[in-house]
């Protein structure tokens, strides 16, 4: 049986030593793996006339986790706790969301992969939500705390493509 190659979005992060570099964390590297796939790394800068092919060639895409989205991408609101835009990672990401959904191959945001996904369907953001909706949720965490604490239930549409996966409403 062939196995899935999953194409994983990389960010570019300045290097003291190389300029720039590809960077992300191998948590999802090692997911993809033990999922029976095989990770690709799709870095930053490729020509967007390439992006159709390449996703001809894949057979699913992972949007990670990371800063946050360009306000100006979703008319958003700026604010002071806005942190690690880069601007071409945006435009990519959103290209191969929008073209990962026309092609219908499998497409999963993390994180700020859901908020690409969201913008890439003309979606908007809030860019602080204790700011912008005083009662919402908190979704963030003390720094202190371990990457994988449970900060709060997440509710699941019983009509989704998840709720079929793991048939819960709330996990």
């Amino acid at each position: 049986m062939k196995k899935p190659l999953i194409g994983i979005a990389a960010d570019r992060v300045p290097s003291p030593t190389h300029g720039l570099r590809v960077e992300l964390p191998d948590k999802y590297i090692e997911a993809i793996l033990q999922s029976g796939g095989i990770p690709l790394l799709i870095p930053i800068g490729l020509a967007e006339s390439d992006l159709p092919e390449l996703i001809n060639r894949i057979d699913g895409i992972l949007l990670a986790g990371g800063g946050d989205i360009e306000p100006s991408l979703f008319n958003g609101t700026p604010h002071a706790s806005i942190y690690g835009i880069n601007f071409d990672r945006d435009q990519q990401e959103i290209e191969l969301t929008k073209l990962a959904l026309q092609s219908g191959i499998p497409l999963l945001g993390i994180c700020r992969g859901i908020q690409v996904m969201n913008v890439a369907m003309q979606g908007g953001l809030h860019t602080h939500l204790l700011d912008q909706l005083p009662h919402a949720l908190q979704h963030s965490t003390d720094k202190n705390l371990p990457r994988d604490f449970l900060a709060h239930t997440v509710r699941i549409e019983p009509a989704s493509q998840l709720y079929h996966i793991i048939h819960q409403e709330e996990i």
